[in-house]
């Protein structure tokens, strides 16, 4: 599968206001400030990452997870990720956004979009430029962060040592001139 390298410079980041849908609440844990991730949701990932941000996996120590909950439940997930061996293409000073998820009956909402909004308010002045990798076949993901000006730097896959997914990387392997 063919992945693709989005990126944004931070000169060229705006902060506008996220726009959060009426009645949505947004939670942002870091480990580095926050400690173990709060009960609910305390995802087996979330002690991962927990782990990996105490062990000092990171470039810096400016991992956060960004959920977004509606009527009680997480409808949107994105995490911030220094870098770190999974993305061996990025700077010590960026940041990826990733790991996107949102419930199949919220999508095309907004939430993915008041998420990626939060995160540049978050960290924008902080980062040298922001990462976004994401499979070539995923339009929607693509259409949202081409929204906020992303540009489209190269190609490349994800490497799984041994066929274990987690172990591996992202390769940056035909960068666009």
């Amino acid at each position: 599968m063919t992945t693709l390298f989005y990126r944004l410079d931070d000169e060229r980041l705006c902060h506008p206001a996220p726009t959060i849908p009426d009645g949505a609440e947004v939670r942002i844990w870091r480990p580095c400030t926050d400690g173990l991730p709060r009960a609910r949701p305390r995802l087996p990932t979330n002690l991962v990452w927990w782990a990996f941000a105490k062990l000092g996996l990171f470039a810096r120590p400016d991992f956060a997870e960004i959920t977004m909950w509606d009527g009680g439940g997480m409808v949107h997930r994105l995490i911030v990720t220094p870098r770190w061996r999974r993305f061996p293409f990025m700077g010590r000073d960026d940041l990826q956004l990733g790991d996107l998820w949102t419930r199949p009956d919220v999508r095309g909402k907004g939430f993915a979009r008041a998420a990626v909004a939060t995160a540049h308010r978050l960290f924008g002045g902080q980062a040298r430029c922001f990462w976004y990798v994401v499979q070539a076949d995923n339009a929607p993901s693509i259409r949202l962060i081409e929204t906020f000006g992303y540009t489209l730097v190269g190609r490349g896959r994800r490497t799984a040592p041994l066929g274990i997914r987690s172990a591996g990387s992202f390769l940056l392997e035909l960068p666009m001139r």
